[in-house]
């Protein structure tokens, strides 16, 4: 496994990812629809990465993305709150993945210390 991140270098990924995001993502329209394809292409599924970095870097992108989606789910209007909920649905099990994938790591990390 690559090296474990500080909670001062997890801290400072979150925050360019929330700047990356905002810059990259300005102009989607209120009913932008995420879909699983777009999650697999970001991440497939099951992958198991051996690299805390990006797995931070994607949940922070998910918790981004959520917090705009229900924003949107807020709004009282119909035709963004119903799109906006497809979303989250989304990407709470894409959220929920990336949550694995940390977990995995850590044992990974585990085994390795408690064998050396």
């Amino acid at each position: 496994m690559e090296s474990v991140l500080t909670a001062e270098e997890i801290l400072k990924l979150i925050q360019n990812k929330i700047v990356d995001w905002h810059k990259d993502f300005p102009t989607r329209p209120a009913d932008y629809v995420i879909v699983k394809d777009e999650m697999k292409r970001r991440k497939n599924f099951n992958e198991h990465r051996n690299d805390m970095t990006p797995i931070v870097e994607d949940l922070a992108l998910a918790h981004v993305e959520m917090w705009h989606e229900e924003d949107k789910n807020r709004s009282g209007r119909k035709e963004i709150a119903v799109p906006a909920v497809r979303n989250l649905n989304v990407l709470n099990v894409y959220r929920s993945e990336l949550v694995e994938e940390l977990d995995e790591l850590f044992l990974d990390l585990a085994k390795e210390r408690k064998g050396n």
